[in-house]
Formats: C-alpha cells, sequence, structure tokens
C-alpha cells in the first residue's frame, strides 16, 4: 500500500521520560479536607496549563509521597499513550480539541523526584472515544483535578523487562539514584 506524502512517522516515547516543571502557570492549589494524615486538594488547571508538568509539581511542592486523583475537564491537546511491548516505548497517539471523559491515576517517587501515572479517556467531536497512558495534555478552558494524598510513601522500581517503572509496595524507601 502506497503512503501518503503527508502521512507522518509513528512517534515513539520512553516509558521512563521525567516532564518538565513549570509549563502550568496557571495552576491552582485549594486544600480541601484533612482526616487524619489524609489530606485532600482540588487542583485546577487554567487554559494553555500542561497537566503532567503540573501535577509533577504539585507533588514535589506539596511533598505528596504517595497520592491517587481523578479530574475532568477539556483540553486543546492531549497525546496519549499505548505501550508498545516490543519497542518498549509509547506510540504516541496525538488528539486535538477534545473533552477529557475520564481522568485518573497515582503519585509515587522514582529515583527521587515524584512521578504522576495517568490514564485519559478523551471524547472526540463525533464522540467517539480513545485514550491511553497520559504523555501530555494541554488544557482548553479547565481541567479539574481532584487530588488525595496519602501519609504511606510508595516509590517505583525499574521493571527492566519493559523498560519501565512500576510501584513496588515493598520498598520503604526511594533509591534516588
Amino acid at each position: 500500500m502506497k503512503q501518503s506524502p503527508h502521512a507522518r512517522a509513528p512517534e515513539y516515547r520512553s516509558a521512563t521520560a521525567s516532564p518538565d516543571t513549570g509549563n502550568a502557570p496557571g495552576m491552582k492549589v485549594k486544600l480541601l479536607s484533612t482526616a487524619g494524615d489524609v489530606k485532600t486538594y482540588a487542583v485546577i488547571f487554567s487554559t494553555g496549563d500542561e497537566v503532567v508538568s503540573g501535577l509533577t509539581e504539585f507533588a514535589h511542592t506539596y511533598k505528596v509521597k504517595s497520592g491517587h486523583y481523578q479530574g475532568i475537564g477539556d483540553a486543546l491537546h492531549v497525546e496519549a499513550g499505548w505501550f508498545d511491548y516490543h519497542r518498549k516505548e509509547f506510540l504516541v497517539i496525538p488528539l486535538d480539541t477534545v473533552e477529557i471523559t475520564s481522568f485518573t491515576g497515582d503519585i509515587a517517587w522514582y529515583n527521587g523526584k515524584p512521578v504522576a501515572h495517568t490514564h485519559v479517556s478523551a471524547s472526540l467531536k463525533d464522540g467517539s472515544v480513545k485514550g491511553g497512558h497520559l504523555l501530555k495534555l494541554i488544557v482548553g478552558p479547565t481541567l479539574e483535578v481532584m487530588v488525595t494524598v496519602e501519609p504511606t510513601p510508595l516509590y517505583k522500581r525499574l521493571n527492566e523487562s519493559f523498560n519501565a517503572a512500576v510501584i513496588d509496595p515493598e520498598i520503604t524507601k526511594d533509591s534516588g539514584k
């Protein structure tokens, strides 16, 4: 089959890449409740904020060693990832102008840094839904994320078979490599 001259080669990304911080200047945070050592925050993103950057910055600023979250909103641009087991990388699935229908994830530490691991589903104009591992999300009007911060730290280790960092509940201290 002949390929269109406008077709782009598939893009892949590492499963262990660290996001840049500072790309969510409109992000606002409000503490909603405290129950013992558990805290719940509203993390609200504004137009143009990059969410992976913002969640990472939130986790670092608020010293989140373990947490989970869910959210809703919309996006001007999303890059979801589908993990290719043979390449040990994410195939990038670009999506433009979408409603975020599901946004869920967790926070743990790996190599001395917080890692926000998110999966996302997004509705396109025709109502079809695509999704995967969140690589990048540029917010439209808003993305509203409710984050629960737990007192017990969680740490990741490298699963060399997949070249991916995974939570290991038996680790009690981050190696900080």
